[in-house]
């Protein structure tokens, strides 16, 4: 209905219309209307049916297009897991391969620096077996002390004289003494017996006295011992300021003196002569000592630097500067300067050579030496191109 149309303008506009009048019978109208609705019923089935027909088909075909797509997707994400799988396995494998790598790697990078350590092993070794020993001792402060026992060898007043530091004490130095038949063992390092074995001493530095008291069963007229007693006491306590020395057997005053026929209760000190110093060594497979060889020479130490170029083969004695080797001398009151020519280098023989010289040097009296050489270190002498003070001791122990 229109908008502001009412009931009654509408009911007034219908019996406005014209009348129509259909003379048909009532039988035919009847049988028309009953087929239009026939007609309309089939016309309802047929739309029925492609209503639901089409729809059906359409969803099947949907329902086809699913199967279709998922087995497409099972059958992408079967070749997708297989290559997934695949990939992991080759991943795996990569991963495999790389930790074989990195450990092959890590082996070769382990093993490398112990190869190098290996080879640094040995070169250190070689080094310190090519490394020059210094024989030559010297005393690190004032409140130190440094004393020889000197072990008589074969030839007239030979001698090895080891050095031994301590405490610059009478109770250090009466100690040390004391302790020598457990500190050395002569024949373990090649050398003949100690002519003080057995001996015990007392120390009194402040009076410069020493006692040195000697086993009952003490042989006294051995050679050694009578050739040698003297010197041996004398080398060992004037560097110590003891100028006197008392002997007693087993705690009695006086020893036997086989040469003299006599009893003797003191032994005067006195300073022991020239030496030069010549490596003594008993056997090659034996220690090799700078040995103290006395010699008729006074105040000339070229002389002495020409003694020692001499072999003393009968007395397991060689020399200490080579035939090759020349020097030329210039002296001065307490230094001496040696030009060396030849062939001189870092190596035990030339160190041997410059400590068997200082020794000598010293025997002589002089206090320093300058070495003229090409080499700038030879063993610990790093610094050649000053003077060296001469040792206070040789063939340290």
């Amino acid at each position: 209905m229109k908008k502001g149309w009412t009931n009654q303008r509408v009911e007034d506009n219908l019996r406005k219309l014209p009348v129509i009048q259909d003379k048909r019978p009532e039988n035919e109208l009847y049988q028309k209307v009953v087929k239009g609705l026939e007609e309309e019923t089939d016309r309802k089935n047929k739309r029925s049916w492609k209503s639901w027909l089409i729809p059906s088909l359409a969803t099947l075909a949907v329902l086809l297009l699913i199967a279709v797509i998922g087995q497409s997707a099972l059958r992408i994400d079967y070749f997708t897991t297989q290559e997934d799988v695949a990939d992991t396995y080759s991943n795996e494998a990569k991963k495999s391969e790389q930790a074989e790598v990195m450990e092959e790697e890590s082996q070769s990078a382990t093993s490398l620096p112990a190869e190098q350590s290996e080879s640094a092993d040995e070169e250190a070794i070689v080094k310190e077996a090519e490394e020059p020993v210094s024989k030559a001792v010297y005393t690190d402060s004032d409140k130190k002390t440094a004393f020889d026992v000197s072990i008589p060898i074969e030839g007239n007043g030979y001698l090895v004289p080891l050095t031994y530091q301590t405490e610059n004490t009478s109770e250090r130095i009466e100690s040390t003494l004391n302790q020598l038949d457990d500190l050395l063992d002569p024949q373990a390092i090649g050398l003949p017996s100690n002519l003080l074995q057995g001996v015990t001493f007392e120390i009194d530095k402040s009076n410069g006295i020493a006692i040195v008291d000697f086993p009952a069963d003490f042989n006294f007229e051995d050679e050694a011992f009578t050739g040698n007693v003297g010197t041996v006491l004398s080398r060992l306590f004037l560097p110590l300021e003891i100028n006197q020395v008392k002997l007693q057997i087993n705690g009695n005053p006086g020893i036997p003196i086989a040469t003299k026929g006599e009893v003797i209760d003191s032994l005067p000190l006195k300073q022991p002569g020239s030496y030069v110093y010549k490596v003594y060594q008993k056997q090659e497979d034996t220690t090799p000592f700078l040995a103290a060889v006395p010699v008729a020479i006074d105040n000339d130490i070229e002389a002495a630097f020409y003694e020692m170029r001499k072999e003393e083969p009968d007395n397991n004695l060689k020399a200490t500067i080579p035939s090759g080797v020349s020097f030329r001398v210039q002296k001065s009151e307490k230094q001496v300067s040696v030009n060396l020519s030849g062939p001189v280098a870092n190596d035990q023989k030339t160190l041997d050579m410059l400590e068997a010289m200082m020794m000598t040097a010293k025997s002589f009296g002089y206090q320093k030496i300058k070495f003229h050489v090409p080499e700038s270190r030879i063993g610990p002498y790093d610094n050649l191109e000053e003077p060296l003070e001469v040792p206070d001791g040789i063939n340290g122990q």
